[in-house]
């Protein structure tokens, strides 16, 4: 399974079966059933955005001055919820706010935040897009 940016690393297993051996291929096959892409980025597709669109990305936000920043500032976007104006199917039509009302880490107690959000993980393997 990938998530996120984390499509993008694994779907070239699965792209293109001449490059990987027969023999790698039946020891795959032992472990490896199905590739499931959760919320994949235009990006994990080589999906070229219109040059007129301005979408918001939390990993280039010119307000993060440190990679803790960046960090945090995802945690936001990430748990944010957005109401987007048209829903038509376009691209055009999305809201791309910084954040969204109310974030989930917003509501988090300190307790729950230790749980639930690993920085040193994220830095470990998000891929910034």
């Amino acid at each position: 399974m990938g998530w996120s940016m984390g499509t993008a690393t694994a779907m070239p297993l699965f792209s293109d079966p001449s490059l990987i051996s027969s023999e790698l291929y039946v020891l795959l096959e032992q472990y490896v059933k199905d590739l499931i892409l959760d919320d994949p980025p235009h990006l994990s597709f080589g999906i070229v955005l219109p040059p007129d669109e301005k979408t918001y990305n939390p990993w280039t936000d010119k307000e993060c001055k440190t990679p803790e920043e960046l960090y945090q500032n995802f945690g936001f976007w990430v748990s944010s919820y957005w109401t987007h104006p048209d829903v038509s199917g376009t691209i055009h039509g999305l809201n791309y706010q910084r954040r969204g009302n109310t974030p989930t880490i917003t509501t988090w107690t300190s307790e729950q935040f230790q749980k639930f959000y690993n920085e040193p993980a994220a830095v470990r393997s998000e891929l910034r897009m």
